[in-house]
């Protein structure tokens, strides 16, 4: 479960407590580090999620680019940590759409998140989609509440639309066992 959390953290914070402590990351074998100003992601429908462009993933999706496709993160931390990690296009909303509450954007960007989410299932997104560590996208939601990140409205889009509360990540633990591990 600790390594899970460790992602999540790793993920969030762009693989770094800070940026300079980040000596790499790639994205589906790009070093974004290293690219342009203004470069993203090299995905196209990750690009119109970080937007929150809607017309653009549903043109996408017609397109034929799958809602089940992951995009391979690689994130290389000074020191020994190296992580990689999948995500797929729901797990990329619960990122970029989740916050803090006390952020004035908070409410807008999680309700956002929530149509995301359903345009995406809509589209046959799978929200039971076994991801790194065996972690489903409630898995994700859950385990933002370690870094303060709350995602209770994408939490119960996520149930409502079919994500099993009773999955178990290969460290066996539901997406309730993180919340609770992290009350303590």
């Amino acid at each position: 479960m600790k390594k899970l959390i460790f992602i999540l953290m790793a993920i969030v914070g762009l693989g770094c407590s800070n940026v300079s402590d980040c000596t790499n990351l790639k994205i589906n074998g790009v070093n974004m580090l290293a690219a342009p100003p203004g470069a993203v992601n090299p995905d196209d429908l990750t690009r119109a999620i970080y937007n929150g462009d809607m017309d653009g993933i549903q043109n996408l999706l017609f397109g034929g680019v799958s809602p089940n496709r992951t995009v391979r993160y690689e994130i290389i931390i000074e020191g020994d940590h190296h992580l990689q990690l999948e995500l797929s296009p729901i797990a990329e909303v619960i990122f970029n759409y989740s916050g803090n509450p006390s952020d004035p954007d908070f409410v807008r960007n999680e309700q956002k998140g929530c149509l995301l989410i359903e345009l995406l299932i809509k589209h046959g997104a799978n929200p039971n989609m076994r991801l790194t560590e065996g972690a489903t996208p409630l898995h994700m939601t859950c385990g933002q509440f370690c870094e303060g990140i709350m995602s209770s409205k994408m939490f119960a889009t996520l149930v409502e639309k079919g994500a099993d509360r009773g999955a178990r990540n290969d460290d066996g633990d539901t997406p309730i066992d993180l919340i609770r591990f992290f009350e303590h």
